[in-house]
This record gives C-alpha cells, structure tokens and sequence, in this order.
C-alpha cells in the first residue's frame, strides 16, 4: 500500500499541462466574451441605422420587418446569452490549498489534479456552449443585415425607375 505522501512522478508535470489548459480555457472565454459584445453593440448600430431609416419604417412590407425585427431579436438574445454564461470553475482554490498547507507542492500538485481536471470538464462544457451561442447571434445578425440590405437595394430599384 502505497504512503500518502507518494506522488507519481509524471504528477507535477501533469498538474502543470493541466493548469496551463485552464489558462487558455479562460483566455479563450474572454475572447469570446469581447466578440459577443461587439455582436451587441454591431445589433444596436444596426437597429439604429433600419429604425431611424423612414424608407425603412413606412414603407416596407410586414412580413420583411417582422423577418428582419426577428431575427435581430434573436441575435442579441444569443449575445446576451454568450454574455451571461460567467461561472467558470478555477482549481485548485485558494482555501483548498491552504488546508493541505503543510503538504510540500508535488503532494498538492497531485491532490488537486483531480479537480483541474473536473475544471476543465466544466469549463469545456461551457465554452462549446458559449461558442454555439454566439455563433447563433451571428447568423442571426447576417440574416438581418441581408433582410436590411435586400429592402434597401430593392427601394432604390423601385425609385431608380
């Protein structure tokens, strides 16, 4: 039976590979966080320009308005839902670690190796969710722009004649 304090050697290069996986998990979701802002704020420039347009407004047939309304709703839903996702897990936490104190770092290294991995399970989760998301948000922003962009070159045919 093996001593508690016996540690595989691969472990502290292990907890390390993993740890530097969780980094990037994070990094990644800030960017994608920043993208999802940028899709926001891309939906209110866009509602902006189509609402303030009274070619837009008075004119344009019901269903390409509730088409178009729709699918910008639908893009800053899926934004804001991309958003919203912001519990991400974090191991080993600090106050784990501090009850093993006066274990040395290998032994730690592999007694939390197993919630980094759990971590990164979680958070991998959350990230494929987050990116399936946003990526939703920006069909739904293309649909709309191609709605806007159709009515507008369609009304200057109509007036061209």
């Amino acid at each position: 039976m093996a001593a508690r304090h016996e540690v595989p050697p691969g472990a502290s290069f292990a907890f390390d590979i993993g740890r530097a996986s969780l980094d990037e998990q994070l990094r990644r979701i800030d960017a994608l966080d920043t993208k999802a802002g940028v899709l926001i704020a891309a939906d209110g420039i866009l509602a902006g320009l189509v609402l303030g347009s009274p070619t837009f407004v008075g004119r344009t047939s019901r269903p390409v308005a509730v088409g178009w309304m729709a699918t910008l709703i639908l893009s800053l839903l899926f934004g804001l839902a991309a958003i919203a996702t912001r519990r991400y897990e974090f191991a080993p936490t600090a106050e784990a670690v501090i009850r093993f104190i006066r274990h040395d770092e290998d032994w730690l290294k592999w007694r939390f190796l197993g919630n980094l991995a759990r971590a990164l399970e979680v958070n991998g989760r959350k990230l494929a969710w987050k990116s399936r998301a946003l990526s939703a948000a920006l069909a739904s922003l293309i649909a709309a722009v191609g709605l806007s962009g159709g009515y507008f070159l369609y009304a200057l045919a109509i007036r061209g004649r």
